[in-house]
């Protein structure tokens, strides 16, 4: 290419070089604007009083409701049995559902198709499953022949647990 042809390179004006650093300045301030319009807002921090007053007014346990109307399932299971209503056997499958109720409640999940050995194998139910396996054996004892463990003992550990769980 001859050297006459080539074109020398344009000089542009000092205005544009203003243009081109407002152009970046400007695309900074959208991504500042951008990080700091996504960002959840900080809590303000508390009172130390009013903290305390929080804290003191929280219930402790988040099962106490479910614990409280174990209980009182079990209560009336109690009175019912008492009271003839149930025998033993009947007694403690409906202890057993109870039970795989408040266990419901405590893990989230459906316990009232888990075997044993499920309940057992479950991280944080392992107690409860060893307690609905000794519950087994009086609900699926045979009806003569074999004295049925007392309701009364099965009443008093299926309390301990909820109460303790």
């Amino acid at each position: 290419m001859p050297g006459d042809e080539l074109v020398d390179p344009m000089v542009f004006a000092w205005p544009w070089a203003l243009v081109g650093v407002a152009f970046l300045l400007a695309a900074v301030a959208v991504v500042v604007a951008v990080v700091r319009l996504t960002r959840p807002a900080p809590d303000p921090a508390p009172e130390p009083a009013a903290e305390a007053a929080a804290t003191r007014s929280a219930p402790s346990d988040r099962f106490a409701p479910a614990r409280a109307a174990t209980l009182h399932a079990l209560d009336d299971l109690e009175r019912r049995w008492r009271s003839q209503e149930l025998d033993d056997r009947r007694f403690h499958l409906e202890l057993r559902r109870e039970l795989r109720v408040f266990a419901a409640a405590r893990t989230g999940r459906d316990a009232s198709t888990l075997t044993v050995a499920d309940l057992r194998r479950e991280h944080g139910t392992k107690t409860f499953g060893l307690e609905m396996q000794r519950l087994l054996e009086p609900t699926f004892a045979p009806a003569q022949g074999r004295r049925l463990p007392r309701p009364e003992r099965a009443l008093k550990r299926a309390r301990t647990l909820v109460g303790r769980w």
